[in-house]
């Protein structure tokens, strides 16, 4: 078994490998919806190479969330720069160290931003897990890294999302639209504030 990235009652995180591939992309799969008819199994290998190369690279990336009764991959949250190609996903200002990690990014199809990301599996919603790995995730990102602040967007009809990052002390700034994703909620999460 991996190391374990961090833990909660009942759940840990760990680094997705290459054979978790065909797991992950179950994971995103198991329900047929309009989010989940775009992925292939193409892409879910695309997310972890790069979710892994952030990792090599500047030490956070996005991880397995495992049920510890069976070892079960359950779903997906970390941190990623925040995707902007087109330059309006983002309304806040940038910060010393946003420019920093932009210099050290060099594509400028990302803010230097840590953006929250999540998703977890429909049997296992509706408990409190998203929330408590959220508040578990940003506290250990604010320790580890040189952050003042989380960003996350939630689709303007995704409440469940919204509440998550609510109770995690996300605060609401504004909506945000693009033409790859439409209308989102942009939220911001201060240190120190997720405990």
């Amino acid at each position: 078994m991996q190391s374990k990235i961090l833990e909660i009652p009942g759940f840990y995180l760990r680094i997705l490998q290459n054979i978790d591939c065909n797991k992950v992309y179950e994971l995103y799969t198991a329900k047929a919806d309009s989010t989940s008819s775009n992925i292939t199994i193409e892409k879910v290998q695309s997310w972890i190479l790069r979710w892994n190369s952030r990792l090599k690279d500047f030490g956070f990336g996005k991880y397995a969330v495992i049920d510890s009764n069976d070892d079960k991959i359950v779903g997906i949250i970390g941190f990623e720069f925040m995707y902007d190609p087109e330059h309006k996903s983002n309304p806040l200002l940038k910060t010393p160290q946003v420019l920093a990690y932009e210099k050290l990014i060099n594509d400028k199809t990302f803010h230097g931003d840590f953006e929250l990301g999540y998703y977890i599996h429909e049997d296992y919603r509706n408990r409190g897990l998203a929330s408590e790995l959220a508040k578990a995730i940003c506290n250990w990102a604010f320790i580890n890294f040189p952050i003042e602040r989380i960003v996350a967007v939630a689709h303007i009809e995704n409440i469940a999302s919204q509440k998550v990052l609510e109770r995690v002390g996300f605060k609401y700034i504004q909506n945000v639209e693009t033409m790859k994703f439409g209308i989102e909620r942009f939220y911001k999460l201060d240190g120190n504030v997720a405990k």
